[in-house]
């Protein structure tokens, strides 16, 4: 446990907030991994993680309105993908960031360009993929974050980008370099972390933008910087793994506080003061309520969040979102637009960025929403009348949407359902699909056989006792079960081609005169006769 001398200066800097946190039950260093255990058996969950990754090409996601690679992003996804325990797609996203061009171009070649924040970002994923940090895209990702840290004077601990473009750093780099550094067990962690909590105000909130690194950093307070949720839900992530430090743990516990102050009733948030409610800022406060313990809190927030997912009605709805289950719109305005458009080439950032902030918060819905083992079962084929459809196996709770040919039906945690379904009067082929967020939809097909008299062509119309005979059928479906019968007696069966048709070779056996074959497809009423004569 690291001392509570380290940090009087600061302390003594800002009176209000520490009188203000005495009371105050801080969060619990062992919350911060648990909330992973069987998170992708929830079907929000599931669906947007599936959703994200998705999105991925050859592990990065490329922004097709602009045509370029978005390495920023990709990380974020990643983040949020490992947040919920989807491992494979993260392992699939760090091996294309470690390739040296990629991750060049993202953190800057560390002598003319390098760039802090997204440094910290890349020095995360390498951590969260368990690979080596110090050898990631050929940097050593630890070192590069440190020589980009204010080493002394008033701006001490500060992340610093090194370009020709400006010095960009904010908040939120801040503290992903301190949750990296930390990670890496790195001395700076203490430095930057001071620096970290020195942009949190009294009020508990963290501002986003820092005074430049050669000016006077003052505090939150004197420099009367606006609120932001994003920031500060972000920093509250970052703290949580030191919430055993008796300077961290107040400072933690009044910042969740404020979030809570600031969420709705319905348990959303917005970005900042008068900020629009969207899935991005309340995804972000709910994950950091989930991590932190404050149960209700998150669920209210997941709760909301999943209202504005693609979700599996919207599979039962003529809406173009049924193409995209288990995205996440950044708000309501969003998710209309995406009900009538579906999801734009000009839409599709904001619902990436949307979906990998907000994914991790889903973890904690009031209600998980588990998959079942479902199954859908019907006749492969089928010749009139009515054929039956029957569903079992969905969870408690969980949504199914069943299509096809005269059918569409939500069905909500039912245990089975079963229909009755009135053939066509022609021979067709009739799909069923089941959809449910969060798994590979079951397709069940029915190929509908109308009655038919089958095309018969025989080799021989004269055959002498003991010889062979051919008989060629036609006009048969594809795998059609046939049966072939001479003098009522069986002497052939199989099933169809891929062209429709079957040939069956027989000895003719029996008195002289006139004969018959007669030959029956799948059903009684898909038959033909033909006589020969024996001689």
């Amino acid at each position: 446990m690291r001392t509570s001398l380290r940090r009087a200066a600061l302390w003594a800097a800002t009176p209000a907030l520490a009188l203000s946190t005495l009371a105050v039950t801080a969060p619990t260093a062992g919350a911060y991994s648990e909330a992973r255990v069987g998170a992708l058996e929830s079907a929000p969950v599931a669906g947007a993680a599936g959703w994200l990754s998705g999105q991925l090409t050859n592990g990065l996601l490329v922004n097709e309105q602009y045509t370029f690679t978005d390495v920023g992003l990709t990380v974020d996804a990643a983040l949020g993908l490992d947040a919920v325990g989807d491992d494979e797609s993260v392992a699939v996203v760090a091996g294309a960031v470690d390739d040296p061009d990629t991750l060049r171009g993202y953190i800057g070649d560390g002598e003319g360009e390098a760039y802090a924040g997204s440094t910290a970002k890349a020095l995360l994923l390498a951590q969260v993929a368990e690979v080596d940090p110090t050898t990631f895209g050929g940097v050593d990702l630890v070192s590069r974050l440190e020589s980009l840290v204010v080493a002394e004077g008033d701006a001490a601990g500060r992340i610093k980008d090194r370009s020709a473009w400006g010095d960009y750093a904010n908040v939120i780099g801040q503290a992903y370099a301190v949750e990296g550094l930390d990670a890496a067990g790195s001395e700076l962690t203490d430095p930057a972390t001071d620096f970290l909590l020195r942009q949190q105000c009294a009020a508990g909130y963290f501002r986003l933008y820092l005074p430049a690194a050669d000016a006077a950093q003052g505090t939150c307070d004197t420099a009367g910087a606006p609120a932001s949720i994003d920031a500060t839900a972000i920093a509250v992530r970052a703290l949580l793994p030191q919430a055993d430090d008796l300077d961290v743990a107040p400072r933690v516990a009044t910042a969740l506080n404020w979030l809570e102050s600031q969420q709705a009733e319905d348990g959303s948030l917005g970005s900042g003061d008068g900020e629009v409610a969207n899935t991005n800022s309340t995804g972000l406060a709910g994950w950091a309520f989930g991590l932190a313990g404050h149960d209700q809190a998150a669920a209210d927030a997941a709760d909301w969040v999943v209202e504005r997912q693609a979700g599996t009605a919207d599979a039962c709805r003529p809406n173009a979102l049924r193409h995209d289950l288990g995205a996440i719109a950044y708000d309501d305005a969003g998710r209309s637009a995406g009900e009538v458009d579906g999801i734009t080439v000009e839409a599709q950032d904001q619902w990436r960025r949307a979906s990998a902030q907000a994914l991790p918060a889903l973890q904690w819905l009031s209600s998980k929403q588990p998959m079942g083992d479902v199954r859908v079962d019907g006749p492969r084929r089928f010749s009139q009348g009515s054929y039956s459809l029957s569903v079992s196996g969905l969870a408690e709770g969980e949504q199914a949407c069943l299509r096809g040919p005269g059918l569409r039906d939500l069905l909500v945690g039912e245990d089975s359902a079963a229909y009755e379904i009135k053939a066509p009067a022609r021979t067709t082929r009739r799909n069923y699909t089941l959809t449910r967020l969060g798994a590979a939809p079951v397709t069940v097909g029915t190929t509908v056989l109308a009655a038919r008299k089958l095309p018969i062509t025989l080799q021989k119309q004269r055959v002498a006792a003991g010889k062979r005979q051919t008989v060629r059928i036609r006009g048969l479906e594809a795998g059609e079960k046939v049966t072939v019968r001479f003098r009522g007696q069986r002497v052939d069966r199989g099933h169809a081609g891929p062209a429709g048709r079957f040939v069956s070779t027989f000895r003719v056996l029996g008195d002289t005169g006139r004969a018959k074959i007669k030959v029956v497809g799948q059903f009684a009423n898909r038959t033909n006769r033909k006589g020969f004569w024996v001689r």
